[in-house]
C-alpha cells in the first residue's frame, strides 16, 4: 500500500492562513521540536 505524500500534507494544512493564533503556535512548534526551545511560549508574550 502507498500513501502519496499530497495525501499526508492535505491533511495538515489550514484554510486559516490569517488566523494569528494559527500562526503563532506554528513558531511554539518550530521553535519546540527543531530548537528545543520551551522556555516561553508565543501565547505567554504580551505585544504592546
Amino acid at each position: 500500500m502507498q500513501i502519496e505524500i499530497k495525501v499526508l500534507l492535505k491533511q495538515a494544512l489550514t484554510d486559516k492562513i490569517k488566523d494569528s493564533a494559527i500562526y503563532m503556535k506554528g513558531i511554539d512548534a518550530s521553535y519546540y521540536y527543531y530548537e528545543g526551545y520551551v522556555l516561553y511560549k508565543t501565547e505567554d508574550i504580551e505585544l504592546s
